[in-house]
């Protein structure tokens, strides 16, 4: 383990684009650039990106040309990487939030923000025109966390409430929900952050509280088709699974309060066994992959690289699809629909008559 920054809640994430893994955390106005391989020996950013107030959270579009931050003063700050540059300079502050922004991620095509915040709400922001947006709202309490279905059909999304949500990205609408964790406090937010992710081919993964598995949700009618069994110990809360790009592979954290010991483990999701298991004294706030690879970041700072610890099935590759989300459209189609509906229904009342 590598001392990398504050302690805190903090945030890593390889860039797509680059050969760099971006690092901030909640104590410190910086965005640090790692470039790779990294030296085991010394850390030394190669690039960083000041700002006037702490990170909170931060996101990459998929190709690489932007950059959103969310920031301790709940506001939303959006860079861009202009030709002529290799690092992302700041376009504009696309939006602010009445209470703490918990987590802010881009969708598929970057065109939309997404942001989960105290507010018990999640904002869509269009990037080209932050004057459109939308909010969905559900939650009987902060949502924690949030997660992009690679096919650009659903949002997944953590409270404090407890609650699991799935939310119809175009019909913004919740479609299922399920009370999965245990209520956490809405105030003293723990840097374990409970995170949900999609597989490639748009399975839900949830880390189970009372069995301690990992889930596998089914897109089409939202039940369990696979668990991950007997990876972690039943005194520890498993708050956080991670997927591989080509989906064979997961890694989950938990932490047990007890020890203040973190567990860490990978797994082989075909062949449902244990690859790696990984024991931490300090509580882990966040894991990427990249490929083979995988960059971990704990509660005080300190980062980790495994590297080419699964056998990536390089044929099988991460399947994002693209598409078009613009709130302000999403509005008025809808409206459009509802008025063609009443026109419709009053034909149809006057032929009766």
């Amino acid at each position: 383990w590598l001392s990398c920054t504050v302690g805190g809640k903090n945030y890593i994430l390889f860039d797509p684009s680059t050969k760099h893994v971006i690092v901030c955390s909640e104590k410190a106005g910086e965005l640090y650039l790692f470039e790779l391989p990294i030296n085991n020996s010394s850390l030394e950013p190669c690039e960083t990106i000041e700002l006037t107030t702490s990170i909170l959270s931060f996101d990459i579009s998929f190709d690489g040309k932007y950059l959103v931050c969310a920031t301790s003063d709940h506001s939303v700050h959006l860079y861009k990487k202009q030709n002529t540059t290799k690092i992302w300079q700041f376009e504009t502050i696309i939006f602010r939030s009445t209470l703490e922004i918990n987590q802010v991620c881009f969708s598929n095509d970057a065109n939309a923000i997404f942001v989960c915040s105290d507010d018990q709400c999640i904002h869509i922001i269009n990037v080209q025109d932050n004057s459109a947006k939308t909010t969905l709202k559900g939650h009987n309490g902060p949502v924690l966390s949030i997660s992009v279905d690679p096919q650009s059909e659903y949002l997944a999304s953590v409270g404090c409430d407890g609650s699991v949500r799935i939310w119809d990205i175009h019909a913004q609408n919740e479609i299922f929900k399920s009370i999965i964790f245990a209520k956490s406090d809405p105030v003293n937010k723990s840097i374990n952050v409970r995170r949900v992710c999609w597989t490639p081919d748009g399975q839900l993964a949830i880390p189970g509280v009372q069995t301690n598995d990992i889930q596998f949700y089914n897109r089409n009618n939202w039940k369990v088709t696979q668990n991950l069994k007997s990876g972690h110990d039943a005194a520890c809360d498993v708050h956080a699974v991670f997927i591989s790009s080509d989906g064979c592979y997961a890694v989950s954290t938990s932490f047990t309060s007890v020890s203040h010991n973190s567990a860490i483990v990978i797994w082989d999701i075909v062949a449902q066994k244990i690859i790696q298991k990984i024991t931490h004294k300090e509580p882990i706030c966040n894991i990427c992959w990249q490929d083979a690879n995988i960059a971990i970041i704990d509660g005080i700072g300190q980062i980790a690289f495994l590297n080419n610890v699964v056998n990536l099935n390089k044929k099988i590759k991460s399947t994002k699809v693209v598409v078009s989300i613009n709130p302000l459209n999403e509005i008025k189609q809808n409206q459009n629909q509802n008025d063609i509906d009443n026109s419709l229904n009053e034909i149809d009342s006057s032929l009766n008559e």
